[in-house]
């Protein structure tokens, strides 16, 4: 018997594209003070799914909300191997 193991992902999308994680940059200020500038890492929804389906998983539905197209859930499952 084939056992599986599921997945539930409700990626953070920001202007049609997944938040894939975020980046920081250092910029000197006015006065020569240094700040740290965090930037978000974005990819298309085509890209984060294929990364998905890299990484074992298998896309079984996709739930979107009826008041906001923006607000996804991505429901996975993968082969669990014995």
């Amino acid at each position: 018997m084939k056992k599986y193991e599921y997945l539930i992902k409700h990626p953070s999308i920001q202007d049609d594209k997944f938040i894939d994680g975020c980046t920081t940059e250092k910029k000197k200020g006015f006065f020569g003070e240094e700040t740290t500038v965090y930037k978000d890492i974005t990819i298309s929804e085509e890209e984060w799914l294929n990364r998905k389906g890299v990484e074992g998983w298998e896309l079984v539905n996709v739930l979107r909300n009826g008041m906001s197209y923006d607000i996804r859930e991505y429901y996975f499952k993968r082969e669990i191997n014995d």
